[in-house]
């Protein structure tokens, strides 16, 4: 859950308040989903400092803080560095794949509606 919203975020860096939110998000709905999973509650600032030390990322700030920042952008265009986000990824993905399938589709609408308007 941590480096999904790691590596889906679409800004240069983003914060632990950030994390914890999606990160609770996608918690709660895979609980909701009734579908399995190993964490008996939403990741915390420990845990996402954690992941995010592990995949040798640059935190700003302290980590109880609501403002410390999490520098993303300097690994993005690092190919092993994705690869291993997008392997804790996959898992998420049997949870929300209908939700995948109607973003997609919203994302490609919007595309052919911009390119004929």
């Amino acid at each position: 859950m941590i480096c999904a919203s790691l590596l889906f975020h679409e800004k240069p860096d983003i914060s632990f308040r950030r994390i914890k939110e999606t990160s609770d998000n996608m918690y709660w709905k895979i609980i909701q989903k009734g579908k399995k999973t190993y964490c008996s509650n939403s990741p915390q600032n420990f845990d996402i400092n954690n992941v995010v030390k592990h995949l040798d990322f640059k935190v700003n700030g302290k980590v109880e803080s609501k403002t410390t920042k999490v520098n993303i952008r300097q690994h993005l265009n690092h190919n092993v560095k994705m690869l291993s986000m997008s392997h804790y990824v996959n898992p998420l993905v049997s949870c929300f794949h209908q939700e995948a399938m109607m973003v997609h589709a919203v994302f490609l609408e919007e595309s052919r509606i911009a390119a004929s308007g």
